[in-house]
């Protein structure tokens, strides 16, 4: 089982009614840095962390007749069977304007680290160029996106809106639900201006159980989640369902479960 890749997800349409799919190009918004989700997150009021980020990407040519369109391909829920590229960016491209019943090829496969460059990129000299900051698992991607010589005028909103402290202290809670060897967990919630830790959990004793941690800390600092598995196959979803999730204030800012030896997220 594999969603639609980017072109043809683009092509059906399924996404014009929302702020979730994105045109770049040399005449318009040059640029984008910040948060790719998954097609499988598209609407979805139970994640936060995904709901509000573009889950498509398109590089418009105008001096061409194929496109580029960028997605990222989070293993999870409907798309938990992916074979190839999973939890990867993916670069298609296509022609028609993404609209029409036109081949598409898969032109890329980026991980955390991996840039790929457009030489010439709409029949000129300029170049475009789409880097992988960042990978969570399959809750998001970090990305940023160039054509050309970008800066502040050709670029559009960045991804997530920063957090509004209202006090000097907030309440951050960590609740973890074990799989079944709740002893290969372990995390810790690290502040990242000063590299303290000012929470950490585990190794549990019950598997299958559910654990919360909180603390109240500064608001206005980053932060950095850091969870573990000495086996190294997360908590989910091979021997038990377990998660994870940070919330702050009450909201979710974090959720998560599948990883391999360690994870780190940051936010703040």
């Amino acid at each position: 089982l594999m969603c639609f890749n980017a072109a043809k997800s683009w092509q059906l349409g399924w996404y014009s009614d929302t702020d979730q799919a994105i045109t770049l190009s040399l005449d318009g918004d040059r640029s984008y840095v910040g948060r790719l989700s998954g097609v499988v997150h598209y609407n979805d009021g139970n994640n936060p962390n995904s709901s509000s980020n573009p889950i498509l990407i398109k590089l418009n040519r105008e001096k061409r007749l194929t496109d580029f369109f960028i997605t990222f391909n989070a293993k999870t829920g409907p798309n938990s069977g992916t074979m190839e590229g999973a939890n990867e960016v993916l670069i298609v491209k296509s022609g028609d304007e993404g609209k029409g019943y036109y081949e598409s090829e898969l032109v890329a496969k980026l991980g955390v680290g991996d840039i790929y460059h457009f030489s010439r990129f709409d029949g000129s000299l300029i170049t475009a160029a789409v880097s992988v900051e960042r990978i969570a698992g399959s809750q998001f991607a970090e990305v940023s996106v160039c054509i050309g010589d970008c800066d502040a005028t050709h670029a559009p909103t960045l991804s997530p809106t920063p957090y509004n402290c209202l006090s000097e202290k907030v309440d951050f809670e960590v609740n973890i639900v074990t799989d079944n060897y709740p002893k290969e967990t372990t995390w810790e919630l690290v502040n990242k201006c000063n590299e303290e830790t000012i929470l950490s959990g585990g190794p549990y004793d019950d598997p299958l159980t559910s654990y919360s941690h909180s603390i109240l800390a500064d608001c206005q600092a980053e932060y950095a989640f850091i969870i573990h598995d000495a086996y190294g196959d997360g908590i989910c979803c091979n021997y038990g369902e377990g998660s994870y999730e940070v919330k702050r204030e009450d909201s979710s800012i974090l959720i998560g479960g599948k990883y391999g030896p360690s994870e780190e997220s940051k936010f703040g």
